[in-house]
């Protein structure tokens, strides 16, 4: 866990805003824009925006640069390192009594931050330190990530997991991903920064040390962001893999941040394996054959309904194939990182 400390600068400064915006970045000019556009559009206005960008070579900071001069409330400034070291850095420099983030290829709703601060002001005498919402799709998205969004979104394929989930209803979680939070900025100074050791996961482990001292954290639906999708299977591939991956890593810092359910496409992993090899040695294994068939045929059956599903929400049968192998794809990856992650001895 990182170990700079925040300062009292800001307790001085008179003039500081309710609330920082944190977002981090690297080569994201074709979306920080509408990033940007989105918070200038908010109902709420009294916040600051810090920009970290980790050296972009695609013309990010130049225009970031640029645009600082005709925006006041923005701040830019680069720091070579993962999205943890780069939120630490914003958080660091944050002077508001509050702060959010948000990513760089996402975008907020017009009144996601006035929702984000009434809550977390009406809540936290209550101990709620933390408050998120839900990451949409991005209605103007191209088809391919609308469905690729629509089969992870599903409980079949996203085990109805925080990053993933839309639930209707208020409830309390154990974690906020960081493409739509806003915490309390004293909670930063009881439990720590992010942990940059983590590549991926910092929200979890972050969200674990905030419960273990004895803080809530709390979902509300109406709090709304865009958050693009991956847009091909390669891409999709790669980032659950390293999902995956860094999950099991996770269990380095403590046991309690896997379960059971993070388990779950390891181990359809072992059955298919366990399907092939029983068949080859048939007859000797005729009823495990029986049995891991089976089970590989229900899962099979399982992805097919649900790929049948988004192609009659999106009223086009070549969607069924796009989502089929989504789903597949999402399943086998995030289980070839979870392998991978689980032979790691130390972070």
């Amino acid at each position: 866990m990182n170990s700079r400390k925040l300062t009292s600068e800001s307790v001085e400064d008179m003039s500081k805003p309710l609330v920082s915006v944190v977002i981090t970045c690297k080569n994201s000019l074709d979306t920080i824009r509408e990033t940007l556009e989105s918070l200038r559009n908010q109902t709420f206005q009294d916040f600051e925006v810090i920009v970290i960008d980790a050296f972009s070579d695609d013309g990010t900071f130049g225009y970031l640069s640029a645009k600082k001069t005709e925006w006041e409330k923005l701040h830019v400034q680069r720091e070579q390192g993962n999205p943890a070291k780069g939120r630490n850095s914003g958080i660091l420099r944050a002077r508001g009594d509050y702060i959010a983030f948000i990513d760089a290829d996402a975008y907020a709703h017009p009144d996601w931050l006035e929702t984000l601060v009434k809550a977390i002001r009406q809540y936290e005498n209550d101990g709620i330190l933390g408050v998120g919402g839900p990451g949409e799709i991005p209605p103007a998205d191209p088809i391919n990530a609308k469905v690729i969004g629509s089969v992870l979104s599903s409980p079949l394929v996203g085990l109805n997991t925080r990053n993933n989930a839309r639930w209707k209803t208020v409830r309390h979680v154990d974690h906020h991903p960081f493409f739509n939070a806003i915490y309390r900025r004293d909670i930063f100074e009881k439990v720590g920064l992010l942990n940059e050791r983590l590549d991926v996961g910092e929200d979890v482990e972050f969200g674990w040390r905030v419960r273990k001292a004895g803080f809530k954290l709390l979902y509300i639906p109406n709090a709304i962001v865009y958050h693009h999708r991956r847009k091909s299977i390669a891409s999709l591939a790669k980032q659950m893999y390293r999902y995956g991956y860094w999950r099991m890593i996770l269990r380095l810092v403590d046991g309690s941040l896997i379960s059971p359910i993070h388990f779950a496409p390891l181990g359809l992993l072992v059955i298919v394996v366990l399907t092939i090899v029983s068949s080859l040695m048939a007859p000797f294994f005729n009823f495990l054959t029986h049995v891991f068939t089976s089970l590989s045929l229900t899962y099979v059956l399982l992805m097919i309904s649900l790929a049948m599903s988004i192609a009659i929400k999106f009223r086009s049968p070549k969607v069924f194939l796009l989502a089929f192998t989504s789903a597949i794809v999402t399943h086998i990856c995030y289980g070839l990182g979870s392998l991978k992650g689980l032979f790691e001895k130390r972070i």
